[in-house]
Parts: C-alpha cells; structure tokens; sequence
C-alpha cells in the first residue's frame, strides 16, 4: 500500500472546546441505532464460526460463576441457570441488560466463537471487579479446554499504580481501553498520552473509542504514542463518512503506517440502516478490509443484541464485505491471535464453517 503524505493537524489544546468535541458530538450528529437482527431470515442458530474464531468485542456486564454444565460440553445445558451472583458493579438498567461471563460461555458453547477479548464497559468506570471475576469464570473454562481462550481490555485510571498492573497483567489483561465516547471515562487527552506510554510498559496496546470523524485532528498525537492502536466499531464514525473525509483519511494513514488496528464490531451499534445488510457502513468496511485485511478483527458485543444471542445478521454481512474466505478466516482467527497474543489455534476444526 502506499502512504499519503502527511497532513498538518490542527493544534488544539487539551481541555479546549474543540477538543470536548471530540468527546460530545452535537446531538443531531448523533447515530440512533436500527434494531438488531428483526430485519433478516438468518438466525443465530444458523451461524457457524471458523474453527479458533476470536470474538473481540465481548462486555460482560454482570458477574456470576460457572457450573459444571457450563465447564464440561458433555453435560446438559440448562437455560434457566443463573450461576451464583459475585460482588461487583451492576450497569444501570437503562444500559442494557445484565449479561454475564456465565451466560456468554452458554453462547459459546453453542457453536459460538471459540475465543472471546473482554472488554470493560465504561459504564463501569475504573472498577475491574467485574472484569476480573468474567476472566476467572472463563479460564476455568479454558482450563477444561487446554487452552488460553480469553482475553481483557481494561479501563484504568491514569494514575494506576504498579500493582495494579501487574495483578491485571497477571489476570489476562492485555490493553487498555480509552473510552471518550460517549462517556470520556474521566480522562483527558493529557492524560492519555501518559497512560499510552505508562501501559506500554506492561506490554499492552491501547483500544480508542472516540468520534472517528476527528481522528485527523489528533492524528500526530496518536502517531506519538507507543506501540499499536486498536480503534473500535469500524472507526467509530458517528454520522456517515466518505471516501475523502479527513476523519477517514486519517484512519487509513494511521494503519498504513502500522499504527492502528481496526474492529468491524457490533454495526448495529452504528448503523441507521440496519440489518440485514447495514448499507451505511457496508461501503467503508469494504474499504477497510481491501486496503489493509492483514490489520481488521471482528467482534459481536453479544450483551448489546437484544435477546442476548450472536447476530446472525451482522455476522452474514461481513461474510459478504470480505473477498474470500481465507481474508475472513485471517480476520477472525490470525489477526486477533497476533495483537491479543493468543497461541495459533490447535483444536479441531470441528465447527470451521470455511472447510480449511
């Protein structure tokens, strides 16, 4: 691929009024989401994920622990199991509905994707109880399996502490999510340029959710922090973005110089035109995948689809915006195995939908 050159950014203060644009788009810019997968024949029992398939983009947003009929696949599954409630914060009910570790590894278990990054709800601010309690229910799970099958992303304070790293290191945690979208997570962008180089420490990535139509703004900034970047929901783009948009233009530089990473995850939360073909970002995630498919990952945020089940939908779109499917098996398995560090895949393909 071949670099454009560099544009100026602007010089825009920290704490500045166009910086809390970034942070708080005007409302009428606001996207107010389609609903889920209503509009499509699919459903989830029809999906079938690559063999090591790797879920990016999991929110567990309650606690509970495992029983034997979720650890062991042999046993009957028992849809009324809650699991036993563990202390930690609770998202508010206007958020979504309460989806936890417990039930995730239920959708698992069905055929689901066999790998899942958990990412920390900014509903739950700096407060990783939930986190930590998710990650240890599922890797007894993984115990069962043999093999590391999750992952973290983490929301810490900008003065977290050495031991607090190291015990969410130790845990599974991997990087460090910058939420300045919707809710800024308390922190500045002076504070994030010392959290990007403090978790770099830790050998850890950032994960930045903020309005993509503004990366250009903030683009040499990003180009400044240490190690790799992964932006969320195909850029995060908060109202339609073209070809030629600056936001969209910046997005493409930043991976062209390996700097960033892209999830196409969960449109729905994105999408006015909803399924089953999302036909407002079906064109730049075509973009994205064809400049650069070897730095794409998906996910499916199962706690945000309503009923709580994988979108088949989603899923069956971005089947159609790659080329073939080896760049689909890449993006799902390959990609997420190298910035999550999880070992190449060594299980059976016995629920590898692409025949390899």
């Amino acid at each position: 691929m071949v670099a454009e050159p560099p544009q100026k950014s602007l010089l825009i203060l920290p704490g500045s009024a166009e910086f809390m644009a970034f942070d708080a788009p005007p409302v009428s810019d606001v996207v107010v989401p389609a609903s889920d997968d209503q509009a499509t024949t699919a459903t989830h029992h029809d999906v079938i994920y690559p063999a090591g398939a790797v879920n990016c983009a999991v929110e567990i947003t309650a606690a509970s622990a495992l029983t034997a009929s979720d650890v062991d696949p042999e046993r009957p599954q028992q849809a009324d199991l809650a699991g036993d409630p563990i202390d930690g914060p609770q998202p508010e009910e206007a958020a979504m509905a309460p989806f936890s570790a417990a039930d995730y590894s239920r959708l698992r278990g069905q055929h689901g994707p066999s790998r899942a990054v958990l990412c920390q709800p900014a509903e739950h601010g700096f407060d990783h109880h939930c986190l930590l309690a998710a990650l240890e229910t599922l890797q007894t799970a993984d115990a069962f399996a043999g093999q590391h099958l999750t992952a973290a992303v983490a929301i810490v304070a900008s003065d977290v502490s050495d031991h607090e790293m190291e015990d969410l290191t130790a845990a599974g945690c991997c990087a460090g999510r910058f939420h300045m979208e919707p809710q800024p997570s308390q922190l500045d962008w002076s504070d994030l340029d010392r959290l990007a180089w403090r978790i770099h420490d830790f050998n850890w990535h950032v994960e930045l959710r903020m309005d993509g139509r503004y990366l250009h703004a903030v683009e040499a900034r990003l180009r400044d922090w240490p190690g790799p970047i992964v932006i969320e929901n195909f850029g995060h783009f908060l109202k339609p973005v073209g070809q030629k948009d600056d936001g969209f233009r910046a997005l493409l530089r930043l991976i062209d110089r390996d700097k960033a990473w892209v999830k196409l995850a969960d449109p729905a939360a994105l999408s006015v035109a909803g399924p089953p073909h999302y036909e407002d970002l079906a064109a730049r995630a075509r973009d994205l995948i064809a400049f650069a498919p070897e730095r794409m990952l998906w996910g499916d945020n199962v706690a945000a689809t309503p009923g709580q089940h994988f979108s088949a939908a989603a899923y069956a779109a971005f089947q159609d915006w790659c080329d073939s499917s080896a760049q689909l098996h890449a993006i799902m398995v390959s990609n997420a195995e190298a910035i999550y560090r999880f070992e190449p895949w060594t299980m059976p393909p016995d629920n590898d939908s692409l025949g390899a």
